[in-house]
């Protein structure tokens, strides 16, 4: 490009001349040489300055066109950089699609098998199996073994779902619970039907609380005088009380937690039956502390009796001891003043007189 404008310069600088030639010979022939001379040496001058001021220019635009030249390989170098950045970022976009695609799909047959799950849920006989198994789960996670039961039978034949045992009691736990109504209050568009199955959904609820009062609160049969009433989901549990508690009563009807608690049916949803759990744990600790303490204060008063035998024991050892340590002086004494008989017996007695004439022998 550089050779380009140079040229080109070239060709104006020929141009200028050419007119000047052309416009010397229009005009009128000059008098004598010196004139000529003079014009020859100024247009002299002019080529000369013309050249110079071409080759400025061409330095000039050359070292601009180099200056240009770097930039732009600069350009195309950082160009280049950002292209290969975008085609990298793109593949990377890219390779996210396909995962956020196979994504999709995963969720797509997740929501196929949730759906599936929602139509086996429509069952009641399946709700209250899932029901039972979470109960079951989460008494297995909490409680020893030992001290709850499943499926535990009355002898009036009814079959409650679960029994904890405290000791001698048992505190019956239901996990089945009314929900067709609570899929309509929930569904309801309008606060009129909102209302109606609301009202609907309660009344299930009472009569559900009545059911276990009657049928699992026995105290013949060992249980304690209240029940528990398991609800499996915390949505219900929180529309079923805690929603319906906070607006006391529906047209002047008693709220369901007042109306559960006055016939001693305990309303529990997961995380509040987790907490009555822990607190039962602890109970049945204590218990097992006081089972442990009497067994200790019963092996305590074997020891103390044992002990006031071995006194016993020890104090007619100690007077047969006392008694033998007498009867061993006694016979000390006695063989002492055996002992100077015996010596006195051995020592020769000095006569008085001559011994007497022995007689019956021959003189």
């Amino acid at each position: 490009m550089a050779n380009t404008i140079i040229v080109s310069l070239g060709i104006i600088m020929l141009v200028l001349l050419a007119t000047i030639f052309f416009l010397l010979k229009k005009t009128k022939p000059p008098a004598n040489d010196q004139s000529i001379s003079i014009l020859q040496r100024q247009l002299s001058q002019i080529s000369t300055q013309l050249n110079s001021q071409i080759n400025t220019i061409a330095t000039q635009v050359s070292q601009r066109l180099f200056e240009s030249s770097q930039i732009l390989q600069d350009t195309n170098k950082s160009i280049g950089n950002r292209l290969d950045s975008t085609a990298q970022m793109i593949s990377r976009v890219d390779s996210s699609l396909g995962k956020l695609y196979e994504s999709n799909q995963q969720i797509f047959m997740v929501g196929q098998d949730i759906s599936k799950l929602s139509e086996l849920l429509r069952a009641p006989s399946f709700r209250g199996g899932i029901g039972e198994l979470l109960l079951e789960n989460l008494l297995h996670e909490i409680l020893p073994r030992q001290n709850y039961s499943l499926k535990h039978k009355f002898k009036s034949g009814q079959q409650v779902d679960a029994v904890i045992m405290l000791g001698d009691k048992l505190v019956p736990v239901d996990s089945k619970f009314p929900y067709e109504n609570f899929k309509k209050v929930t569904a309801s568009v309008t606060a009129t039907e909102k209302n109606k199955f609301k009202k609907d959904f309660y009344r299930d609820v009472k009569n559900h609380i009545d059911k276990i009062a009657s049928s699992y609160i026995l105290p013949e049969e060992e249980t304690f005088d209240f029940a528990l009433m398991y609800i499996p989901v915390e949505s219900v549990f929180y529309e079923t009380i805690i929603k319906d508690e906070a607006a006391q009563s529906i047209n002047g009807e008693k709220a369901v937690y007042n109306y559960a608690l006055q016939k001693k049916v305990v309303p529990v949803s997961p995380n509040s039956f987790f907490a009555y759990l822990q607190s039962i744990v602890l109970g049945l600790k204590g218990m097992q502390i006081e089972k442990n303490a009497q067994q200790i204060i019963i092996y305590l008063n074997h020891l103390s009796s044992d002990f006031q035998k071995f006194q016993d024991e020890f104090r007619i050892v100690g007077s047969h001891l006392t008694n033998a340590r007498n009867k061993y002086e006694e016979s000390e004494r006695l063989l002492e003043r055996f002992s100077d008989r015996l010596e006195s017996a051995a020592q020769p007695k000095q006569l008085a007189t001559a011994p007497p004439k022995l007689t019956g022998i021959a003189e």
